[in-house]
């Protein structure tokens, strides 16, 4: 395969794999939130030691997620981390 016509290729797939982490860990946080917000609702009254560390441990994973799919998302900003990423799937399946 021509190079010129591999740089276009790798540019889509890293902009889709880009938005698709950015979605997810968007998604994620509602989920934890909405999670978070009806275990408030259902044992708020009953157990606050409960939900206090329900909150430690969702923040916690939620931060490790989000600091993850951020190094990812760093770690593959340059031109030869994504021909190093991304030229062996398009190879492949070319």
């Amino acid at each position: 395969m021509r190079q010129n016509l591999l740089h276009p290729r790798i540019e889509r797939l890293a902009r889709r794999d880009r938005k698709i982490a950015i979605t997810a860990i968007l998604l994620l946080w509602l989920l934890y939130g909405f999670v978070f917000l009806r275990l408030l609702r259902l044992r708020y009254d009953s157990d606050p030691i409960f939900i206090a560390a329900m909150g430690f441990v969702g923040c916690a994973v939620l931060l490790l997620n989000t600091v993850a799919i951020y190094a990812l998302l760093q770690r593959t900003r340059t031109d030869s981390d994504k021909v190093r990423v991304y030229e062996p799937e398009i190879r492949d399946v070319d």
